[in-house]
């Protein structure tokens, strides 16, 4: 454990190397290289490592199998994000802060303190915000600064909920404390703000499309799982007022398929769906936390591949010619989201719904259905095809096409029953297609989200007092 904080230690140092053009590239291959072999270890060991400082606050550590799913994830994300950017020109500061977010998110996913998630979710806070305006255009800037207020709201609901426990139990360790009543509701519903729950975090949509790519990539692969992160972690402390947040993702699963199915811009239709996905994952915590590094790799993917689109209109995009290579790119992982047989996705899915409640279960058969429907345009409906230049991102793609395709494929059971959901969701899309119009973005603006939000703390702190 010592090993691994020095480690994170040295990458915040190697940051500095950042500003430096002639040690970018090694930098990036190095710390990613790195990282992902340590990870790599930490993955393959089953012994679980606790590490604290006995005193009153309770500072604790811990690598166990959450710990190392999201460690994973954040790996292979980081390193494709950083592969594909070596074909363009980044300057100092970005590469400072891509650093950066890797040391504190693997801080993060090892963290078991209510203190610590504070401190490194406000740091991946706003190194979110600085990575979203880096190219001061005025959209992306704007959408930074909406993410940044709604969540920092959010954080300070949930740093109230912190000392209220602290009072009561006089520790931050979430392993020796017991979380009940309105502290719970504002733990939840401040942790739900960061996750990328519909209704929650309305501010998603908007950051996620207007970012570059790798941006967008290292947000929908990583950064809303920051806060996914410490709401599972704390899902053991909080008990039966855990409850509350299957029934906040079931709504979250439904609204964010029901969006993406209408919605026709690439970038926008990903951020829809990482809302649905999200209240996918807290459906069923228990049997779907793989899905969490399922959704890490394919949605990256996908957005990795938003630069090779000659459009960002979906519609449009069968009247375009597109090279082989490039369509593969983009049809690969959405099928694989889509829930393919032997992927990743296919695979994650199947383990999920094992575990869904009797009443849950239909409905995540008919999400799962729409899933396939909003991504079979982008493997159902065929470009122009014709051969062409192999994409200079192309390592970064191969990274993510590994670990969707690697050895999960031996393990699925009901291959007919995905494939037969996969099938239902081509033909919803073809049967559809005429009614897909975007609907309001009414919900997004910054006045509605606020409101919405606070609309829903109140809901959760209620809900919580009571249970």
């Amino acid at each position: 454990m010592t090993a691994f904080v020095l480690y994170n230690l040295c990458l915040f140092a190697s940051a500095l190397l950042g500003f430096s053009r002639k040690f970018q590239k090694p930098v990036l291959w190095g710390a990613g290289i790195i990282n992902l072999i340590i990870v790599t270890i930490l993955w393959q060991k089953s012994e679980n490592t606790r590490w604290f400082l006995k005193s009153a606050f309770g500072v604790e550590l811990v690598i166990d199998e959450l710990s190392r799913l999201f460690l994973l994830t954040l790996a292979v994300v980081w390193f494709a994000v950083a592969i594909s950017l070596e074909s363009k020109k980044q300057d100092g500061f970005f590469v400072f802060l891509l650093l950066l977010f890797l040391g504190a998110g693997n801080l993060l996913f090892i963290s078991s303190d209510l203190f610590n998630l504070y401190v490194l979710l406000e740091l991946l806070t706003i190194l979110v915000f600085l990575l979203a305006g880096k190219t001061g255009e005025t959209k992306p800037l704007w959408a930074g600064m909406k993410y940044l207020l709604l969540v920092a709201s959010a954080m300070n609901l949930y740093l109230l909920g912190v000392g209220m426990v602290f009072l009561a139990e006089g520790s931050f360790r979430v392993s020796s404390i017991t979380i009940t009543g309105i502290p719970a509701g504002f733990l939840i519903a401040g942790l739900l703000g960061k996750t990328g729950l519909f209704l929650f975090s309305m501010w998603l949509v908007d950051l996620h499309s207007s970012v570059s790519s790798e941006v967008s990539a290292l947000l929908s692969g990583i950064a809303v799982k920051t806060g996914l992160y410490a709401l599972l972690r704390l899902r053991p402390a909080l008990g039966n007022h855990f409850e509350v947040v299957p029934f906040f993702a079931v709504i979250s699963a439904i609204l964010g398929v029901i969006f993406a199915f209408h919605e026709k811009h690439y970038k926008r239709i990903l951020a829809y769906s990482t809302l649905s996905q999200i209240g996918y994952i807290l459906t069923a915590p228990e049997t779907g936390i793989f899905y969490v590094f399922a959704h890490g790799v394919f949605k990256s993917w996908l957005f990795l591949g938003a630069d090779l689109l000659p459009t960002h209109d979906t519609r449009a995009l069968p009247q375009h010619r597109l090279p082989i290579v490039t369509w593969s790119l983009i049809a690969l992982p959405a099928l694989s989201i889509a829930g393919l047989p032997w992927t990743v996705g296919g695979f994650s899915k199947e383990m999920l719904i094992v575990g869904t409640a009797w009443w849950q279960r239909p409905i995540l058969y008919g999400v799962s259905i729409g899933t396939a429907a909003v991504f079979a345009p982008f493997f159902f409906s065929l470009p122009r095809l014709e051969w062409g230049e192999i994409p200079k991102n192309i390592l970064g793609h191969a990274l993510l096409a590994f670990f969707t395709f690697f050895p999960l494929f031996g393990w699925g059971r009901k291959d007919l029953e995905s494939t037969g959901i996969l099938l239902l969701g081509v033909l919803v899309a073809l049967l559809g297609a005429r009614y897909r119009k975007p609907l309001p973005r009414v919900l997004e603006r910054l006045e509605n989200a606020a409101l919405l939000y606070l609309i829903l703390f109140a809901l959760c702190v209620v809900m919580s007092a009571c249970g």
